[in-house]
């Protein structure tokens, strides 16, 4: 009975050990794919091709998925428009802001966006604890506006919309959250979603640049890393979320933060980086009070 007890306590832990591994790994690929468009020169594009080369894997799923319920359409037309406008902020974060700074910024911004959200709709009753991690994440946020210069201009465009980014992110979460428990399974939802929401900037791209997808096939390799990147990132956020506690497994994916500010910092070269890192850790160090 002990050893029985001993193998099955062992196979809880490794079994444990490796989610959070794969969270963090999750975490870590959605900080590089965002890190990618940061760094090219033409950041539309960029987004342009992760949501077509996303768009296209997903839609070649779909016979193999159930048409969604119709009560499922009214959350997949609302995140269509939503993620759309948080990838239209997004490409704005990156022309005018450093990805050490922008990413924290958005991602802190769209957990506590989220949180003060669902407290305010009577989705969940916040504890003490939970407010004061809040407090912590809200004043890692607030440091990163020190870590910035030039004119009021410049710092409103470097927090502005990056914040407007989370705000978007946070709106768009909780549509997704609710439509899939309505919807047949998470995983139709997300093929779906996704789908819907890929077509819109790269037919913008094309209609204003019919030349680009030439171009980009020269040098597609990157591209479509960056896509599988991306959606390896939420898959796996997907099925962790299905294998315990969410709130957990929230908190790890904001790992995302420190991985986005060394990436930034060391690879991408940008200034004020030892800063921003502990900026980060502050909001992550919030976050960890929240579950």
């Amino acid at each position: 009975m002990t050893v029985f007890l001993r193998e099955l306590i062992g196979l809880r832990i490794r079994g444990f050990a490796m989610v959070t591994a794969l969270i963090l790994f999750s975490a870590m690929l959605h900080a590089s794919w965002n890190a990618f468009v940061k760094n090219d020169e033409d950041r539309t594009v960029a987004m342009a091709w992760i949501m077509g080369l996303g768009g296209l894997a997903s839609l070649a799923a779909l016979p193999f998925t159930s048409f969604p319920k119709p009560e499922v359409w009214p959350y997949l037309i609302a995140t269509t428009i939503l993620q759309n406008i948080y990838f239209a902020f997004v490409i704005l974060s990156y022309r005018h802001g450093d990805l050490s700074q922008a990413y924290p910024i958005a991602r802190g911004a769209a957990a506590l966006f989220a949180a003060l959200a669902s407290s305010a709709l009577g989705l969940d009753v916040l504890t003490p604890r939970e407010w004061a991690g809040i407090a912590l994440s809200s004043l890692g946020i607030a440091s990163l506006a020190f870590a910035t210069s030039g004119s009021p201009l410049t710092l409103l465009r470097s927090l502005g919309y990056p914040l407007l980014s989370g705000a978007f992110t946070a709106a768009y979460s909780i549509v997704d959250g609710t439509g899939a428990r309505v919807a047949t399974s998470p995983l139709e939802y997300v093929l779906w979603m996704n789908t819907l929401a890929a077509p819109f900037l790269p037919a913008y791209v094309l209609a204003t640049r019919p030349g680009i997808v030439k171009a980009g096939l020269v040098a597609i390799g990157p591209k479509v890393a960056a896509a599988v990147v991306a959606m390896a990132s939420y898959g796996i956020a997907v099925w962790a979320f299905s294998q315990g506690s969410m709130g957990r497994v929230a908190v790890l994916r904001e790992t995302s933060v420190l991985f986005a500010a060394i990436l930034g910092s060391v690879v991408l070269k940008e200034p004020f980086g030892a800063r921003r890192i502990f900026s980060a850790a502050l909001i992550l160090a919030g976050f960890a009070l929240w579950p």
